[in-house]
């Protein structure tokens, strides 16, 4: 093993994702604020699945999204709320990985934008780890916005990743795990 040669090659691959980032560009936020209330209903989640799907277009950009509680919301009892369900009867879903107490519930970005979020709505496969929001909040009034932010598609999928590890980071949401680990 050479490894001036394996450190020479790690930094040439280090520099390309830093490059990457930096040409990172940003072209628009969408915002849908709902009621955990609301996506109890069908109806409701395939007309907020049909509003968002206006404005997505995988051939031309790619996305981070986010899901966050209002300023008023008290987040102690959203996190024992949502723990409460992960450990208990309700854990014959596969709910994300619970970090710690935060505004923002959850980061993530996905090729497949509208079946993920439907996932984290809650009426995806019981297997696949998300949010599962309407199985554990049905009997609660939370307010969440989610946010989608579109990015340029000519980005490194090695630049764009470090670049959403890097909102994670940031944002050090409740829910959910960092990157492709």
């Amino acid at each position: 093993m050479d490894v001036k040669v394996i450190q020479e090659t790690a930094i040439r691959d280090l520099e390309s994702i830093i490059m990457g980032i930096r040409n990172i560009k940003f072209f628009e936020e969408f915002s849908y604020s709902f009621n955990t209330q609301e996506i109890q209903s069908a109806q409701f989640v395939e007309n907020l699945l049909h509003e968002i799907r206006k404005h997505i277009d995988h051939g031309r950009f790619k996305y981070i999204y986010t899901f966050f509680l209002p300023e008023e919301c008290e987040v102690s009892s959203v996190y024992e709320k949502y723990k409460a369900a992960k450990n208990g009867r309700k854990a014959a879903r596969a709910y994300a990985r619970l970090n710690r107490e935060s505004r923002c519930l959850y980061v993530g970005s996905s090729n497949d934008l509208i079946p993920r979020i439907k996932q984290h709505l809650g009426y995806g496969p019981k297997q696949t780890f998300a949010l599962q929001l309407c199985h554990w909040c049905e009997s609660t009034k939370l307010d969440l916005t989610l946010k989608i932010y579109a990015f340029d598609n000519n980005i490194d999928t090695k630049a764009f990743q470090a670049f959403e590890d890097g909102v994670w980071d940031s944002l050090k949401p409740m829910l959910g795990r960092q990157g492709k680990k």
